[in-house]
């Protein structure tokens, strides 16, 4: 697989993750909101704030989306290691980082307010540990490009 059919491929796969990271977010999860706000009617009033925090959780997933198309057109140009994809990754790693701090603050903001059940915390949990992991191989990612963009960039000055 060339430079062009990679990156082809992982724009169709980028593109398909917004499209069902939309469905998810604007009509799967407000869906299952309403019936569980009619199956649950004392859990009615929490219908808004949760649709409210997944729908702030989701714009950083957005916006590493954007970076994730940005680093495919990159590959694209056969330009891998370069500043504009180590800068793309280690802004997908902050904004994951940033995800997992809001869903951890506001996890336990919503717990202690007896918004959120405990038996809920433990998914929580898990999502947080993705959160941290993705953060962590997004900044070891863009680390190793930086490195071999320096080697590239040192080479190229070798006769």
């Amino acid at each position: 697989m060339n430079q062009s059919q990679l990156a082809k491929w992982l724009k169709f796969i980028t593109s398909i993750v917004a499209v069902l990271a939309t469905a998810s977010f604007f009509y799967m999860v407000p869906a299952m909101g309403r019936d569980l706000r009619s199956a649950y009617p004392e859990f009615a009033h929490l219908f808004w704030p949760y649709l409210i925090w997944i729908w702030v959780a989701a714009i950083p997933c957005y916006l590493s989306l954007i970076n994730l198309w940005r680093i495919c057109r990159e590959i694209a140009r056969d330009n891998s290691f370069s500043r504009p994809v180590s800068m793309a990754l280690r802004s997908i790693s902050r904004l994951a980082l940033f995800d997992t701090l809001l869903c951890f603050v506001v996890s336990n903001v919503y717990l202690f307010s007896n918004m959120l059940p405990f038996q809920l915390l433990i998914p929580c949990f898990f999502v947080e540990i993705g959160g941290l992991a993705i953060s962590l191989v997004a900044a070891i990612l863009s680390h190793w490009v930086e490195k071999g963009y320096v080697l590239k960039e040192d080479n190229a000055l070798t006769i």
